[in-house]
């Protein structure tokens, strides 16, 4: 059994292409929001996502059509939030305002296949990925009792993991010969959990577990 796998992995091996690793550039828009919100009668979230994607791929090309590729995608995240505090007994209105940012890593780890042969190649892929939360700020404003306000930073309340995991699929077409690819494709992500939730009242705001994006990858 020992020897049959040695000969499989050296035949695998002497069957790569000579351009057996690719590296390139995708980048793309969101189709959808990154937050699920509902505003109430006193409080608000607002969606302030920039609507880009954009990272470095690697691919690894593999007999029969397949491949293994690794992304690094970039997103900002962002939202505001807005809320009046009822004036109780004839002080004046408190208002409360924040700006949450942070920074989206993705990292989905794809086994590719690719169908037929020639400048044009239909492809699907699919595995798991994960999203690396860093730089989470916070900006907080409270106008109040008669006074300018006060503005300071903090960590959102809303944050509850820096970490998550889920799985993406997504199909695509492969446009050239050669070293240099065009790759148009559509993407699935379903995240395992939320990053963002109010635990008070989830349904003002919770991260979108179901992820669509249209993305480009131009690869050499």
């Amino acid at each position: 059994m020992k020897k049959f796998l040695v000969g499989l992995l050296v035949s695998a091996t002497i069957a790569l292409p000579a351009d057996f690793l690719s590296f390139g550039i995708k980048g793309g828009i969101p189709l959808n929001d990154a937050f699920n919100t509902s505003p109430d009668g006193y409080a608000s979230y607002s969606i302030n996502t920039a609507r880009y994607t954009v990272g470095p791929e690697v691919e690894l090309k593999l007999p029969f059509g397949l491949g293994l590729e690794v992304d690094t995608l970039y997103r900002r995240l962002g939202y505001d939030f807005t809320t009046n505090i009822i004036p109780l007994m004839g002080i004046s209105q408190l208002f409360t305002s924040s700006q949450i940012t942070a920074n989206a890593w993705d990292v989905p780890l794809l086994l590719k296949y690719r169908f037929l042969h020639g400048p044009f190649r239909p492809y699907v892929s699919a595995g798991p990925s994960f999203r690396f939360l860093t730089n989470v700020e916070g900006l907080y404003q409270n106008v109040g009792l008669s006074l300018m306000g006060a503005t300071f930073p903090s960590t959102p309340p809303e944050l509850q993991n820096r970490f998550d995991a889920g799985f993406t699929a997504n199909g695509g077409v492969e446009i050239g010969k050669g070293r240099l690819r065009l790759s148009p494709e559509i993407r699935y992500t379903r995240w395992g959990w939320d990053t963002f939730r109010n635990t008070y009242t989830p349904s003002l705001l919770t991260s979108n577990r179901n992820e669509f994006g249209l993305l480009v990858g131009l690869t050499f």
